[in-house]
């Protein structure tokens, strides 16, 4: 894994650079984690506004993968972010370090803070 390798996973006006991005990755993987946990490790989708986060467990539990994606005008779903914990850390399919924007991040939260 590649230490400090930044993927964005939101390509629009938000993406800026945030000092504590590495620290809120980790907390959204610690989130996730719970949340699965809190759920009986079963698979959840949550969808509220135009987002849904579909959130599973993985193979090595205990750990969670997730996507999030955003309804577009014409009613599908357009993929946001992915990627899956870590050892505490989030990841991407490769297994780099995955770091989500600003933007992506508060829309996790608020998506699992309204279910919770």
């Amino acid at each position: 894994m590649e230490a400090g390798r930044v993927v964005p996973a939101w390509h629009g006006p938000e993406l800026v650079e945030e000092p504590n991005l590495t620290e809120r990755a980790a907390e959204i993987a610690r989130r996730l984690v719970c949340y699965l946990a809190e759920h009986q490790w079963a698979p959840v989708e949550i969808v509220h506004d135009e987002y849904m986060l579909e959130v599973n467990p993985v193979a090595r539990c205990p750990e969670a993968a997730f996507i999030l994606s955003r309804r577009c005008h014409d009613g599908l779903w357009e993929l946001v972010a992915e990627g899956q914990t870590e050892e505490g850390t989030l990841v991407d399919s490769d297994g780099h370090h995955l770091t989500l924007t600003p933007y992506t991040t508060d829309v996790i939260e608020q998506l699992l803070t309204a279910t919770s």
